[in-house]
């Protein structure tokens, strides 16, 4: 048995179940049951004075999807009278005072590029990119719904000062049927979370029964794909009560709508680093949904919604709601205050229990050296340190094996192509020598599933994006501009096949030669992070094979003395 071709057969089977998950993570259809979904809530979370009544028991009389209207935005300028601009330190955000809804915002702190320092967008209103985060309320009878409501506000910019605790951003209006609504939008200090309060009154003589609803509209754009398929989850999520965090793809959405009652919850469409969510009311029971709107153009508007139970107003009484939309990087940090499990939106895939700490060991040595680079080399020294005994018996067996290189070559002489003669006979030399064929993969086993956990950390962990290295790296997050790291990659996994056992089989010889260039062309298009951790973790497996090889064989010989006779 040769280890090296194990050590192949090893690494293609982890890198075909990497593929495999990275491919169930964006195309697998989501688990739902096909009984009837329970409705029946308990307390409702609105503010109910007397003459106000609640519903609990049918959140909305039918599918959520259908009362409410698909108004596909199609406006590509809108009067600059009614935009309304608001600035944080974190957010620009513009507001449609027709609706009152958020049609922009832009991230101050986060660039398109390295190179592009315009901020990078999330929600806009342009038809080709449409991306919208929507609430207001509906009636429950269709025909007693109006046209969107044109809210007045005292000025048209708002500015969050230095000092300022919070700044709220008050709109009114009326509609048709007599209802009054207020809606207070409040920004805060380096806060990408926006609270939404809502204020309906009455004003008409007849009762007015209806719900809110807050959805999220975008029009999906297929984003091309990383190494061999492998990408950051791109579509809708939200939570269930079995599946805390339950991905909803686009090619779910389009198969089936999603009509389920929940209660509390949350409900996002994500991207690489960055999501948008809403939180509606987390006391009452929501009804969530989806719909398609198919546009005739290559791609169509997925919507996302949750609809808070039925209400009904009385003549001259006023009612309250309140939701809360996020819309700014996937920092778990800021995601766990929100809502339970929003957080599990940083999907580190299947390896999270080796992801998350070893970001959290990331983030701590970054504090300290201000340089991810330099953290990444650091922390795969601290990993290499804790396995150092693994990574020993591994060379060691690498050792034994290279002395017993003659023994294996004169077996192969002997037995020519009788490769079952070949096996029996080498099993019987490591038997004797107590060689472990396997124990010559551990550094490779140790080494991949920390590879495969890092590389999800970094297409997953914002801190990452567009953090720069040295020299010719500006950004760690995507693959070298240049393609000298994956050289240098190539360079090292030949230096280290060097100090390995070489094959004696012609054929595994020349497939052990080609095994660089091949991990060269599979790996050029990955993240410099990930190769500079792959290059770190070469460098010094090399110093340790050497020494420990070195030092193994000047204190110890074959101890097969038989097997030397008998093959003589």
């Amino acid at each position: 048995m040769d280890y090296k071709k194990t050590a192949l057969y090893i690494l293609l089977a982890v890198v075909g179940v990497a593929l495999w998950n990275a491919w169930m993570q964006d195309n697998a259809p989501t688990e739902q049951t096909k009984t009837e979904l329970s409705t029946k809530a308990g307390a409702s979370g609105l503010s109910i004075p007397q003459g106000v009544s609640s519903d609990e028991t049918t959140p909305v009389s039918q599918n959520a999807a259908t009362i409410l209207p698909s108004s596909i935005a199609n406006q590509v300028n809108i009067p600059a009278e009614r935009i309304i601009h608001v600035h944080t330190d974190v957010l620009d955000v513009s507001i449609d005072r027709l609706g009152g809804n958020i049609i922009g915002s832009q991230l101050l702190k986060y660039n398109k590029t390295v190179t592009n320092k315009t901020p990078l967008s999330l929600l806009n209103d342009q038809p080709d990119s449409l991306y919208l985060a929507q609430s207001g309320i509906i009636a429950s009878d269709q025909n007693k719904n109006t046209s969107p409501i044109l809210f007045h506000s005292a000025q048209k910019n708002y500015h969050l000062g230095i000092g300022q605790h919070a700044l709220t951003v008050s709109l009114q209006g009326t509609d048709a049927s007599g209802l009054n609504v207020i809606r207070n939008y409040t920004f805060q200090p380096n806060q990408y979370a926006i609270k939404l309060d809502y204020q309906v009154t009455n004003q008409s003589t007849k009762p007015w029964t209806g719900s809110f609803y807050t959805q999220l509209k975008k029009r999906n754009t297929p984003e091309k794909s990383h190494f061999m398929g492998m990408r950051s989850y791109q579509g809708a999520a939200m939570y269930t009560p079995d599946k805390p965090y339950t991905k909803l793809p686009y090619t779910t959405l389009a198969e089936q709508n999603i009509n389920l009652n929940v209660r509390g919850g949350w409900l996002s469409m994500q991207q690489q680093y960055f999501l948008t969510a809403w939180i509606p009311n987390q006391i009452s029971n929501n009804t969530y949904f989806s719909r398609v709107d198919s546009t005739g153009g290559p791609s169509d508007i997925y919507t996302l919604g949750a609809v808070m139970p039925q209400f009904t107003i009385a003549p001259g009484k006023m009612i309250q709601q309140s939701a809360t939309l996020y819309v700014g990087p996937e920092e778990a940090s800021r995601l766990d205050v929100l809502a339970p499990y929003l957080s599990r939106t940083v999907d580190y895939g299947w390896l999270w229990f080796l992801s998350t700490p070893i970001f959290k060991l990331l983030q701590f040595i970054q504090h300290w050296v201000g340089n991810w680079g330099l953290s990444i080399i650091l922390v795969t020294v601290i990993i290499k340190l804790l396995f150092f005994k693994f990574s020993e018996m591994g060379y060691v067996s690498m050792a034994k094996t290279r002395q017993l290189q003659p023994l294996i070559k004169a077996i192969k002489e002997k037995y020519g192509d009788d490769r079952q003669m070949v096996g029996q006979e080498t099993m019987k030399l490591y038997k004797e020598e107590g060689i472990n064929p396997l124990a010559g993969c551990l550094p490779m086993l140790i080494q991949f599933p920390f590879f495969i956990a890092l590389y999800y950390m970094i297409m997953e962990t914002v801190e990452l994006r567009q953090a720069p290295f040295i020299f010719w790296i500006h950004d760690l997050s995507v693959r070298d501009p240049f393609y000298i790291l994956p050289v240098i990659m190539v360079l090292g996994m030949v230096v280290q096949q060097k100090l390995s056992p070489q094959a004696v089989d012609p054929a595994q010889a020349k497939m052990m030669m080609v095994m660089p260039i091949l991990f060269g062309v599979m790996f050029y298009s990955f993240p410099a992070g990930l190769l500079l951790y792959w290059i770190t973790n070469t460098g010094i497996s090399i110093l340790q094979q050497w020494i420990i090889m070195r030092r193994y064989e000047k204190t110890h010989k074959p101890q097969s003395g038989s097997f030397r006779k008998k093959r003589a």
